[in-house]
């Protein structure tokens, strides 16, 4: 899945979306880049056929999207594994 991180620590993202992996709140794929809904200061970001995890600059991670067996979401929540 493409996906970018912008100098301001913004999160975009597009193409396919059936699992919410664009974490823009729908499930509707985009042919041009979203925004990933309420991040800011990313620093890092990691993607994968159906999910997206991103690391903000005070240790947070934030994931969203989902497995096809697994519940998902269609923006950024905060996981467990955060400081």
């Amino acid at each position: 899945m493409p996906l970018a991180l912008k100098s301001d620590g913004s999160v975009w993202t597009w193409g396919r979306n059936n699992r919410g992996q664009l974490g823009n709140g729908t499930t509707e794929d985009s042919r041009v880049p979203v925004a990933a809904k309420d991040l800011w200061r990313i620093n890092d970001v990691a993607a994968g056929m159906f999910h997206t995890v991103a690391l903000s600059s005070d240790g947070t991670v934030w994931a969203w999207g989902g497995t096809p067996m697994d519940s998902w979401a269609t923006v950024p929540m905060r996981t467990a594994l955060h400081r």
